[in-house]
C-alpha cells in the first residue's frame, strides 16, 4: 500500500479521505444504515424513529437502542476496514482465554488469595505444587489449565472438594472408617447454617 492516506481504498466504495469530508461522511452514514437495514429491519427503522426525534427518546430506550446497535457498528467497522479476518482471530484467543480471566477474577482474587497468610506462601513449594496441579488436571500445567480445570470444578465443589471435613466412625459396615462430610458442609455453608446432621442410622449433629 502506498503511504499517501488517498491510497487506502475502504469497503462500499469509500476511501480513506471520505473520512475527512462532509459528502463523504454522508455516504459513510448511508452505508452503515443500509447495513444495518439488512441485518434487522425493525432496529433500522428504531433508529430512524430516534434520529427523527431524538427528544421523544427516553434514557433506557436510547440505552437499548445503542447496546443494539453495538454489534452492528462493530461488524460494520470491521468491513469498512477490511480486518474481519483479523478481528475474528483475536475473538476466537480472547474466547480460548476466558477461562484464564474469569478464575482470575472470581476464583484466585476472590477465595484463594483469602485462604493463605503471606508467611505461607514464603516456605511454598512452587515445583511440587505445580506437579500436583498437573496431576489433578490431568496435563502439563498451564494457566489456561487450570483455569479450565477450576471452572469445571466450581460446577460441582462437592463432587471435587478434597475430603477435609471428615468424622471417624467405628462402625464395621462403615468403608474406610470414616465419613466424608465435605458435601454436607458446603451445602449447609451455602444456606448460611452452622449446623447439620449426618443422617442415616447415626443421626450425629455436627457443628461447622
Amino acid at each position: 500500500m502506498d503511504s499517501s492516506s488517498s491510497t487506502l481504498k475502504l469497503a462500499f466504495d469509500l476511501a480513506f479521505d471520505d473520512l475527512y469530508c462532509r459528502d463523504g461522511l454522508i455516504r459513510l452514514d448511508r452505508a452503515f444504515l443500509g447495513w444495518v437495514g439488512e441485518a434487522d429491519a425493525g432496529l433500522r427503522a428504531r433508529l430512524d424513529s430516534a434520529r427523527a426525534d431524538p427528544g421523544a427518546l427516553a434514557a433506557k430506550e436510547e440505552s437499548d437502542l445503542l447496546i443494539a446497535l453495538s454489534p452492528l457498528l462493530e461488524d460494520f467497522l470491521c468491513r469498512l476496514f477490511g480486518i474481519e479476518s483479523e478481528v475474528q482471530s483475536v475473538a476466537a484467543r480472547h474466547h480460548e482465554l476466558a477461562p484464564l480471566y474469569s478464575v482470575k477474577r472470581l476464583f484466585v482474587q476472590r477465595r484463594a488469595l483469602h485462604k493463605v497468610k503471606a508467611a505461607e506462601l514464603e516456605a511454598f513449594d512452587a515445583a511440587a505444587g505445580e506437579a500436583q496441579l498437573a496431576a489433578l488436571v490431568g496435563e502439563p500445567f498451564s494457566e489456561l489449565a487450570f483455569a479450565r480445570s477450576v471452572t469445571a470444578w466450581q460446577k460441582d465443589e462437592a463432587a471435587h472438594a478434597a475430603a477435609r471435613f471428615e468424622i471417624p466412625c467405628g462402625e464395621g459396615k462403615c468403608e474406610g472408617g470414616g465419613h466424608d462430610l465435605t458435601a454436607n458442609v458446603i451445602a449447609k455453608l451455602r444456606q448460611g447454617g452452622t449446623e447439620a446432621e449426618l443422617g442415616g442410622e447415626h443421626g450425629v449433629v455436627y457443628t461447622i
